[in-house]
């Protein structure tokens, strides 16, 4: 009886998104044990660095992609027959901007940064930006023909060759840079294995060097790219702007890790939102209004799950952090439980944001977003320089917030108030979990995290 209720659409949508979900899982899971072994062996001034060079690289990375993603859903998922010509000026694309991006990479490192060890970093993680792009092509190819199960594949055979490798050489004494060389090394391979899945399953794959139509995929493609380095702006730049900020080599460690954290976790929503897209097209082009379910029950499950995970956070985090990370990333402790409530607006604003793009109202999508950056990247420095590594967060707080109600206003403008009660009903549950929290707090952590949640 309830698979008779479920419409193909939204079944199409829980099974990539199931999928993609399990691939982007098992990543996290085993970044997860090995951000442990790579913090303790190198220590917070060496993971700082690593950490930051790392966002170096994440942060450019969406340049180079150029709303493609999107592009090739929304083309792909509305006519498959279109598909060869889509994917070969895509490709042709991809791969000159990949290569102009990687190339300001390291080049922006060697003149803005003057730490050595930073510079080669850098310099390697520039590499892996290059052979990431590619291989995110593949999986743009793959989620346009809603074959997501390439993507679970894929991330089970090299996410656990990553790490097996990774922890051996950094046992060995490799060091930051071994682990940068392992992890550069292993998108390589990914991507060609990748391109060579598409070429072989899916849709030939061959250049198109028709500058006219080039630049007019450009046109599409650049507000969509540019609107998504905001989106990945919003979880690298707080370090890249803490270390401008005049931040230690030590600091950078307790933010980098606290940080990373908050990356691997919020890459549930993005997961979601990239399965959504051809089938939100869809509806889009129905005009049944089923992108609103979409967004209504993301923003709703983004309330009450990222409470649950911010005050669990909040009551175990310092215990946790010593026990694993030990007692040099005492101060991670502290910014663990803040930082994760920025699961919140993230996941709201990726949720309007990828509906936007459905609606083909990138330009609104690149407002929202562009404003919430410059927010957060205007407000951090004063913000650290007056209350310390909580500017940190307070300054992403101010950007995102910014970007996820201003996304919502702009897709819930027809019926405002449908959404508005929805969430209102959500948010004042969470309001009273937190308010219970606080108040329990003088009697004991877990005694609050208990009344938190019965709450």
């Amino acid at each position: 009886m309830m698979s008779v209720l479920i419409s193909p659409s939204l079944r199409s949508i829980a099974r990539n998104a199931g999928q993609i979900t399990g691939a982007r899982i098992i990543g996290p899971v085993l970044q997860a044990g090995y951000v442990v072994l790579v913090a303790t062996y190198l220590g917070p001034e060496l993971f700082g660095l690593l950490a930051y060079s790392r966002s170096w690289y994440l942060a450019l990375l969406p340049i180079s992609i150029l709303g493609l993603g999107a592009i090739l859903s929304r083309a792909i998922g509305a006519d498959r027959a279109q598909a060869p010509e889509v994917v070969a000026q895509g490709l042709t694309l991809r791969v000159l901007a990949t290569a102009l991006v990687a190339l300001t990479c390291a080049a922006g490192g060697y003149l803005l940064e003057p730490d050595p060890i930073a510079q080669g970093l850098i310099a390697v993680f520039s590499l892996a930006l290059a052979a990431r792009a590619i291989g995110m092509f593949a999986e743009h190819i793959f989620v346009a023909f809603e074959s997501s199960g390439y993507i679970l594949r894929q991330e089970a055979l090299f996410r656990p060759l990553e790490v097996g490798l990774g922890s051996i050489v950094l046992v060995l004494g490799g060091g930051a840079l071994g682990v940068a060389l392992i992890h550069t090394s292993t998108w390589i391979i990914q991507a060609g294995r990748g391109l060579y899945v598409v070429h072989s399953r899916l849709v030939p794959l061959q250049f198109a060097w028709s500058w006219a139509t080039l630049a007019t995929l450009l046109r599409q493609g650049l507000v969509i790219g540019l609107a998504v380095s905001g989106t990945i702006w919003f979880l690298q730049s707080p370090l890249l702007l803490y270390r401008l900020a005049g931040a230690s080599e030590f600091a950078l460690g307790q933010m980098g890790l606290a940080l990373q954290l908050l990356g691997l976790a919020a890459t549930l929503p993005m997961s979601i939102g990239a399965a959504a897209m051809p089938s939100l097209s869809r509806a889009v082009a129905r005009g049944d209004r089923k992108e609103m379910l979409f967004l209504d029950g993301t923003c709703r499950l983004a309330l009450v799950l990222g409470a649950v995970i911010a005050l669990t956070v909040s009551s175990g985090g310092p215990w946790i952090v010593k026990v694993v990370f030990g007692a040099s990333y005492e101060k991670t402790a502290e910014l663990l439980g803040p930082i994760l409530w920025l699961l919140v607006p993230f996941t709201i604003g990726h949720a309007a944001q990828t509906v936007l793009f459905a609606r083909v109202r990138q330009r609104e999508a690149l407002f929202w977003v562009g404003t919430g950056a410059l927010a957060l990247t205007v407000s951090l420095l004063p913000l650290v320089w007056t209350i310390g590594a909580l500017g940190v967060v307070l300054a992403a707080w101010l950007g995102m917030g910014t970007w996820a109600l201003g996304s919502l206003i702009a897709v819930a403008r027809p019926e405002p108030a449908k959404l508005g009660r929805s969430l209102f009903r959500s948010a004042a549950a969470v309001a009273l979990s937190v308010s219970v929290f606080w108040a329990m707090s003088a009697i004991g952590p877990w005694q609050a995290w208990l009344g938190s949640m019965a709450t």
